[in-house]
């Protein structure tokens, strides 16, 4: 065998310590580097931490999950309200109160006949109560979300988001990985099954955003207390210290809602603070004509990125406004006003007339980030974080066009990525030919199509079915 000259070996020793220099460099944070950092739970948390913890049990993500009982229930159960029929369907539903238990009933009419009757019961309601509860049933471990959801701001029972327009699947969408990893904190699924779980928490936790605590816990019950002031503890992330696209992709794993598309061998567990979001997956939005004046629900940071104050300055992160450990109802209206004079000067530097301005209290947030509707999610409305001079509300009748879909957390993702992206959001929200053309043009780009059958789906069946 040949040997190679000495400098060779040098050179390669060399890269490798560069490589691991550079790899420290990017990522510092003990917990994130070892693959045996482990969660811990945020009752351990808040032993040390436990004034962090009281404000933060009251935010949306702490009260995202919890037991269906009358505590954590927003709903109103008088009787003229707590009833909802699906006029497509012919199907009642009447949630109401057995004790301390909570059901809802399914039923059929024939006159004054009841030919159909069900009767479920809530294991657990999703949502803080600002905008939704939406409730799960839980059969022997298998979760699936109930048809019905209160909407808190109108103060109405009607059917559940997606549910509508004939699209009701009763008790039976199952609540899979996807949907729980956002809406709560990461539960223990059963091997081999869509949506039983063998363990499944209450409320998103601290772990959350600041990654496994073990390390971090282990270094404390030594006594190697960091002073913080001086220098940053690195056995856990603190978002506060990341740079700012580091902040965004770890707000945006939630608060950007669209068609989610996994890395091969990636799961949606895997994304831990302080990495990059497209490390695990690409999220694409389709963008609509008009889409500036439509909004979905958890579209904060898509909203966001299409504000000038993002795009300029270079440094605006969802924590340049939001405290994550306080209750947006409890926040002070100072504390967003400052964000904008930070940048924009004081108020007095506001150009809009006197009279107008005292008719909002001076209030930057009230003009150019007003509340509006979202077209996902019925009967709510929220603050549109696209932050513009002379915001345009939704124009609910505007005919809309599909221009292209977008990927917001990955500049440049490959054309596979992009065809299963076209794919998923055909199969799941808009059956029209367009989205498949698309999936076609993009995996003859990646030379998929020759394959016929790789990661989860078969190309040559599907179009056959399809085109």
């Amino acid at each position: 065998m040949k040997r190679l000259p000495l400098f060779c070996f040098l050179i390669v020793a060399t890269s490798v310590v560069l490589l691991n220099c550079n790899e420290t460099e990017k990522n510092p944070y003990l917990n994130i580097q070892n693959d045996k950092a482990h969660y811990v739970g945020m009752q351990t948390c808040k032993s040390c931490h436990w004034q962090v913890y009281e404000t933060f049990i009251k935010t949306g993500m702490g009260q995202s999950w919890g037991i269906a009982n009358k505590e954590k229930s927003a709903a109103d159960f008088d009787a003229s309200k707590a009833l909802v029929y699906d006029n497509i369907k012919d199907l009642y539903y009447k949630p109401f109160w057995d004790g301390d238990s909570l059901s809802i009933m399914e039923y059929r009419l024939s006159g004054s006949d009841t030919v159909h009757k069900r009767l479920e019961k809530v294991s657990y309601i999703v949502g803080s109560g600002q905008h939704t509860n939406s409730h799960i049933i839980n059969i022997n471990g298998y979760l699936h979300q109930a048809p019905i959801t209160f909407y808190t701001q109108k103060g109405k029972w009607d059917l559940a988001p997606g549910f509508e327009k004939g699209m009701n699947t009763r008790f039976d969408r199952k609540i899979e990985l996807e949907c729980i990893s956002c809406h709560n904190g990461y539960p223990e699924l059963v091997e081999n099954s869509f949506n039983k779980y063998a363990q499944v928490s209450l409320g998103i936790d601290c772990e959350r955003c600041h990654g496994p605590g073990s390390i971090h816990v282990a270094e404390k019950q030594k006594g190697n207390i960091v002073d913080t002031s001086l220098t940053p503890d690195y056995t856990i992330v603190n978002p506060r210290r990341l740079n700012t696209e580091e902040q965004n992709n770890l707000c945006q794993r939630c608060h950007l809602q669209g068609i989610t598309v996994l890395n091969d061998g990636k799961s949606f567990f895997d994304f831990k603070p302080s990495e990059k979001l497209s490390k695990t997956m690409n999220t694409f939005m389709p963008n609509y004509s008009g889409s500036e004046n439509h909004m979905i629900m958890a579209s904060h940071v898509e909203r966001m990125k299409m504000s000038d104050c993002y795009i300029n300055s270079g440094k605006m992160s969802c924590i340049t406004c939001h405290n994550p450990h306080v209750n947006v109802k409890f926040t002070p209206q100072e504390q967003y006003l400052n964000a904008c004079n930070s940048c924009h000067g004081s108020k007095a530097a506001c150009t809009e007339k006197l009279e107008i301005r005292n008719t909002k209290n001076n209030n930057c947030i009230t003009c150019h980030m007003p509340k509006n509707g979202s077209i996902d999610i019925p009967h709510v409305a929220v603050t549109d974080h696209f932050i513009r001079r002379k915001p345009i509300l939704e124009n609910k009748n505007e005919v809309v066009k599909f221009i292209s879909m977008i990927c917001y957390n990955n500049d440049k993702p490959d054309a596979r990525t992009r065809a299963r992206a076209f794919l998923e959001f055909y199969e799941r929200y808009e059956p029209a030919p367009v989205f498949l053309d698309s999936a076609k043009m993009y995996l003859q780009k990646s030379g998929e199509h020759r394959t016929g059958c790789r990661q989860g789906f078969n190309t040559s069946v599907f179009f056959t079915r399809k085109l």
